[in-house]
Parts: C-alpha cells; structure tokens; sequence
C-alpha cells in the first residue's frame, strides 16, 4: 500500500497527538499536514526524474 494512504503515527512527546492518538490513533493535524507536504515533495521529485525534460523555452517545438 502507498505511504500516503497510511495512517500518520502520533509524534512522540506532542501533547496534540496524545489527544488525538486517543480518539483516532492518528496524529494530530500539525503533524498529519506536515507529514501530507513531505509526501507531496516527496512524489514531486520522483515525478520530476521520470518525466522528460523539454527544451529551455518550454515549448514542444515547432512554434514561433
């Protein structure tokens, strides 16, 4: 399964995640979030190396 589709595990010494861990077993939304932009930079970078690069004008070629 992705890491993304996982549930976030609550952050160690955060009192938020403590609360939260108790209802959803979940980290608290600070973490939740930061967790969602490391994934998102994460996926941005593998997508960057997989994908062709064009040329320095951005276009596909033949326009003027």
């Amino acid at each position: 399964m992705a890491v993304y589709r996982e549930k976030v595990p609550p952050a160690n010494g955060c009192r938020a995640c403590e609360k939260s861990a108790g209802r959803t077993r979940q980290a608290c939304l600070y973490h939740s979030i930061g967790y969602a932009v490391a994934e998102v930079d994460f996926l941005s970078t593998r997508l960057a190396l997989l994908t062709p690069s064009t040329d320095s004008s951005g276009s596909e070629g033949g326009e003027q």
